[in-house]
């Protein structure tokens, strides 16, 4: 998660598709999906059960948000990096094939 903010801060309101950016478009609310499944089973309290689905909607949400304030910065590269690379979840081939081949180069987008 904190790679993922490093990147984005880094890149001083570029694109950022490098790095875990290769992956999935949005690996801080993926890290922090996996956080909130983990509480859940390390304290499965009422209070967890009742408070995951609340946050992760909240994230879904901003997600959606941030995808649209990417899309009107971006324009059409943003469209080419979204329609290859998942949102929240890895695909398979993205690992297999390494960053090197997975990452879209600049002059594609």
């Amino acid at each position: 998660m904190g790679k993922a903010f490093t990147q984005i801060h880094a890149a001083r309101s570029e694109l950022v598709i490098d790095g875990l950016y290769v992956y999935v478009r949005h690996p801080q609310y993926s890290t922090l999906f996996l956080l909130i499944v983990s509480m859940l089973i390390q304290w499965p309290a009422l209070l967890s059960w009742l408070m995951a689905p609340i946050l992760v909607i909240t994230y879904l949400r901003l997600a959606r948000c941030e995808e649209r304030e990417m899309i009107e910065k971006f324009g059409e590269r943003y469209l080419v990096y979204r329609a290859h690379t998942p949102a929240f979840v890895p695909s398979w081939n993205s690992f297999r094939k390494g960053p090197t081949s997975v990452a879209l180069s600049e002059h594609q987008l």
